[in-house]
């Protein structure tokens, strides 16, 4: 999204992106590469053409991010990632434009899925994951790798609100792009998802995963234990 003005460009507002939702080991890399294409070198390419016009303008950065971001989940590892690049992008960039008068705001969403619709085509992904998998790692994971699944696809969106004028985002969007001195960290969720993700950002890794296990082994109820036994 480009707001453009007589002098050069005003905000550019970077915010395209994909989610291709699994473990790591079940992703294609074509599934990988494509998530980095999109979220993180998009980002990086269209900033990269419209850079100059901005700084004539001393214009602004918007880019979109998310509360993975702050602490990936698991099934997230490649998309998480590249949230994370494009927040150290940010960082870097906000510091070297920043004499000339332009701004980088980044906006962490939380679980807008519901109405973004970004988890639309899981099942197709399901079934690439599935054909790129060798025999021996469809042994290795069996029915663990199909029950994920329905549990992603009859989990996912809980959070979400269902419509966008039920948030903040177009608010902090304004903000980002008309305000003089805009926050150059936005989050844009619930306070409990805020609070949720603050606190899981702070946790030791063994805390944290014991987190994990109690929301797949007892809320989502995966039962991951009855899979796999780690001796």
């Amino acid at each position: 999204v480009i707001h453009q003005i007589s002098s050069g460009i005003w905000a550019l507002i970077n915010n395209a992106g994909i989610c291709i939702f699994g473990e790591f080991d079940w992703c294609s890399i074509d599934q990988c590469q494509k998530q980095i294409e999109v979220n993180l070198m998009g980002t990086i390419r269209v900033t990269k053409h419209f850079l100059g016009s901005i700084i004539k303008s001393k214009g602004r950065i918007i880019n979109i991010s998310s509360v993975n971001s702050m602490c990936a989940i698991p099934g997230s590892a490649v998309y998480s990632s590249t949230k994370c690049a494009i927040n150290g992008f940010s960082d870097s960039l906000r510091y070297e434009v920043e004499k000339f008068g332009v701004k980088v705001i980044v906006i962490n969403p939380g679980d807008f899925s519901r109405i973004t619709k970004i988890m639309d085509r899981h099942e197709s992904h399901v079934e690439e994951m599935w054909n790129y998998m060798s025999p021996v790692k469809r042994n290795l994971y069996g029915n663990y790798f199909r029950e994920y699944q329905e549990h992603v696809i009859a989990q996912f969106g809980v959070t979400s609100a269902k419509r966008f004028e039920d948030t903040t985002l177009f608010d902090d969007v304004q903000e980002a792009v008309h305000c003089k001195q805009p926050r150059l960290i936005i989050t844009c969720a619930p306070l409990s998802s805020r609070v949720s993700m603050f606190i899981l950002s702070k946790l030791p890794i063994t805390l944290r995963h014991k987190l994990f296990d109690f929301l797949l082994n007892y809320i989502f109820k995966l039962h991951v234990d009855n899979f796999f036994k780690i001796k």
